[in-house]
């Protein structure tokens, strides 16, 4: 799209968005996100309609997509916060936090660990919340 093309497509997004025409307005979301796919707006906005009209599977995708541009974009914070919203419509999607924020992951996964009713034989650290340094001195010792 050129400059002009896009100047308008951003009006009649506007315009429909004063009307709350959301599905007119999805639809021109999905123009605007691929003539500017650094734009992390797009996508995000994109979600938000998505997520307000119940099409909650579509929006964990748009809301995804604008995790990766933010996350490129070196808007860190950003795409964390992003990623949280996709795993409160879908808590199965920690893969995504993952991606931009391990330790935030990582903490995530320690707070929905359930409480073991059994002892654990050897540790009752789960093995993807131990660092990665310490898992390699414990094979160490482990094959010592």
């Amino acid at each position: 799209m050129d400059e002009k093309t896009l100047r308008k497509h951003r009006e009649k997004l506007d315009k429909a968005l004063a009307a709350n025409r959301d599905e007119e307005a999805i639809q021109l979301l999905v123009g605007l996100v691929s003539a500017e796919p650094t734009n992390a707006r797009w996508p995000h906005k994109r979600g938000d309609l998505l997520r307000k009209v119940g099409r909650r599977a579509e929006a964990v995708a748009a809301y995804e997509q604008a995790v990766d541009v933010y996350a490129k974009a070196g808007f860190i914070a950003r795409a964390v916060a992003m990623a949280k919203t996709v795993l409160s419509l879908d808590p199965s999607r920690t893969d995504v936090l993952l991606r931009v924020d391990p330790l935030a992951a990582q903490q995530l996964h320690r707070q929905a660990r359930p409480a073991s009713t059994t002892p654990a034989r050897r540790s009752s650290t789960c093995w993807l919340c131990v660092p990665s340094t310490a898992r390699r001195a414990c094979s160490a010792m482990a094959s010592s």
